[in-house]
């Protein structure tokens, strides 16, 4: 039997430059793993709110094929994706960072938009018990993801 754990999906939002007001874009996209093979069901989506074109907060941040590893050995991806509710507000060096408690699994979040909206990257870490056996802790250790606006 694959482990799996509790999870939910990671979304990004990339902003776009507004011409004026308050605006909010969403974007989706297959994510790689920087310096490594990325699995194929990793992906990453979220929505940007920008004001005035400055991007303000990221909200509805998914994500999905996470790799871990489980303290029993055992390797796997995350099936479920995992989704962190809370608004993160954007910082005047367009960074963000939050986390949340996805019932027993943990999930934290940073990243960076780039190039107007463009690009993002960023760093993601779920750390949870294995489904099939809860005594069995599983982590996906700082995993990092880029994504780029298609």
């Amino acid at each position: 039997m694959k482990p799996t754990i509790v999870a939910g999906a990671l979304t990004l939002a990339l902003a776009l430059p507004a011409s004026a007001g308050a605006a909010s874009y969403s974007t989706s996209s297959v994510a790689s793993i920087a310096g490594q093979p990325s699995p194929p069901s990793l992906s990453v989506s979220f929505t940007v709110k920008s004001i005035n074109g400055k991007p303000k907060s990221v909200k509805k941040f998914q994500a999905n094929g996470i790799p871990f590893t489980c303290d029993n050995g055992t390797t796997g991806t995350t099936t479920d994706p995992a989704r962190l509710g809370k608004k993160m507000r954007v910082n005047d060096k367009k960074k963000f960072h939050g986390g949340a408690k996805l019932g027993p699994t943990t999930m934290k979040v940073k990243g960076k938009l780039k190039g107007g909206g463009k690009r993002a990257k960023g760093i993601v870490r779920i750390v949870g018990p294995e489904a099939a056996d809860p005594t069995v802790t599983c982590d996906s250790g700082p995993v990092t993801w880029r994504v780029r606006r298609t």
